[in-house]
């Protein structure tokens, strides 16, 4: 019982009421700080393949490179080249003079090539045709087809190797192989069949000329190793040399040297160009300045006598 303001007792204090209501819910507090990541799980398995996907466009055909064949062999290599230079020393001539020519006496490499003609001479035409008609039936062909590779032999008949279709070179060096192994005598005429060249240098060494001999693009480049003629004049002029192409400036090929004294013996020029260039073409290396020039293979410091002069030439597309 418990006790009111006078002391008297009243009701039961340990008791306990009923329970209340439940109060309206308070407000949401902050978000807490976020815990640490959890540890990643192991892998799933792999899933399965899905479908293939649909095919792509045919890219367009590829280049038959192939150098033989004159229609394939102008889109994407001209195995002709050649280097000449000048080992013996030469005073060139001012410009416009008798002597403005650089003269090259050696040469280390020039493209050479068999003529159809010249195999012809060894085994027949008729024999080539057949055995171009026989690879064709061999490889599943048609008599048609047969017929065809025959006639393109025949029309190539004379032409040059280089310009020969590539199934007609094929026969005719398919025919020779054949006769060959039975016939000595004639794998001895094979071996000393002439060959035809691509440049004519046989004019280098008395006018500097060199005669292109195939249509086409060519990359040429000179180099030289020169002075001024003594007495050296004041002030001391630049030389300069260039290509000639018939009797004509080349663009862009001229290029100049500068003797910084008497005293020096060489320096250094260089240049190149590529062009067009047609069969029967000539080309020059010309002095351009008004100065004549020395060009000396002996100079000071060297053991052995330096190539005073020299062009190389290589075709890079050939043209009909």
């Amino acid at each position: 019982m418990c006790k009111d303001a006078n002391g008297m007792r009243e009701g039961c204090c340990g008791c306990y009421g009923p329970q209340g209501p439940q109060g309206i819910p308070g407000m949401q507090g902050p978000q807490g700080i976020q815990g640490l990541p959890g540890q990643q799980g192991p892998q799933g398995p792999q899933g399965a393949v899905g479908p293939q996907g649909l095919q792509g466009l045919q890219g367009p055909a590829g280049k038959d490179c192939d150098c033989g064949h004159h229609d394939y062999h102008h889109e994407c290599c001209c195995e002709r080249f050649i280097n000449v230079y000048a080992s013996k020393p030469l005073v060139i001539g001012p410009y416009s003079s008798a002597t403005d020519a650089v003269l090259f006496d050696s040469s280390n490499s020039a493209s050479k090539k068999y003529a159809v003609m010249t195999l012809l001479t060894v085994v027949s035409a008729a024999s080539a045709a057949s055995a171009a008609s026989a690879a064709v039936i061999a490889a599943g062909g048609s008599a048609a087809q047969a017929s065809a590779a025959s006639s393109a032999v025949l029309a190539d008949v004379g032409k040059s190797y280089e310009q020969a279709s590539k199934d007609a070179k094929a026969a005719v060096l398919a025919a020779l192989g054949t006769l060959m192994q039975a016939d000595a005598a004639k794998m001895a005429v094979w071996q000393s069949a002439p060959l035809i060249p691509d440049f004519d240098i046989s004019l280098a060494s008395t006018t500097g000329a060199i005669q292109f001999l195939k249509h086409g693009i060519y990359h040429m480049s000179w180099q030289l190793q020169a002075n001024i003629v003594p007495p050296v004049p004041a002030p001391v002029p630049s030389w300069s040399f260039g290509f000639w192409l018939n009797g004509v400036l080349v663009p862009g090929s001229i290029y100049s040297g500068y003797t910084q004294a008497p005293a020096d013996d060489a320096c250094h020029s260089t240049g190149e160009v590529i062009v067009e260039v047609k069969a029967g073409d000539v080309l020059k290396l010309r002095n351009t300045s008004v100065s004549a020039v020395n060009l000396n293979p002996n100079i000071n410091g060297s053991v052995f006598p330096i190539t005073i002069a020299s062009i190389s030439i290589e075709c890079l597309k050939d043209l009909p």
